[in-house]
């Protein structure tokens, strides 16, 4: 977010300084793994979604807590156990905490995302272009076939 040039550009205007330092977005992510219930919330005119369980509330307690640690990314140590190797070693253990409602605690990680610099345009390859070029959403089935929810789902509504 803050590597995209028009963003940038208004870190240069003087009228949006706020105590001697120029304009920076902020913000925090918190990352967990569990299941969560959806919901509609609202009224006749407008309805939202809203979504319940101990895992939500998880990652938004890790998201609240993201400013606390002045990090803009909190994983839970579930969530980080889920990475790859390689994403693993790009990210470091910040603290073990306990959390309201969870009798254990849990370590938590951040990623230092270099967020100040820009980055390099990068231009698809001739090859990524014509496989998303050539990409039909509706010919690709098969999550359909092999994933026991959708499979329940389907036996269940017919």
């Amino acid at each position: 977010l803050n590597r995209d040039e028009k963003l940038l550009s208004y870190r240069q205007r003087q009228d949006l300084y706020l105590e001697g330092k120029p304009f920076k977005v902020h913000m925090g992510f918190g990352l967990h793994i569990g299941w969560g219930i959806e919901g509609p919330v609202g009224s006749l005119q407008k309805v939202d979604a809203t979504y319940l369980s101990p895992h939500v509330n998880m990652a938004a307690r890790l998201e609240t807590a993201s400013r606390q640690y002045g990090v803009p990314l909190l994983m839970s140590e579930i969530f980080w156990r889920c990475l790859s190797t390689a994403a693993k070693e790009q990210c470091r253990k910040l603290d073990r905490v306990s959390v309201k409602g969870s009798v254990q605690s849990i370590d938590i990680f951040t990623f230092d995302a270099y967020q100040d610099q820009q980055l390099p345009v990068r231009r698809p390859t001739k090859d990524e272009e014509a496989r998303s070029a050539a990409y039909d959403p509706d010919s690709n089935t098969e999550i359909f076939e092999i994933d026991q929810d959708l499979i329940m789902l389907r036996s269940t509504s017919r």
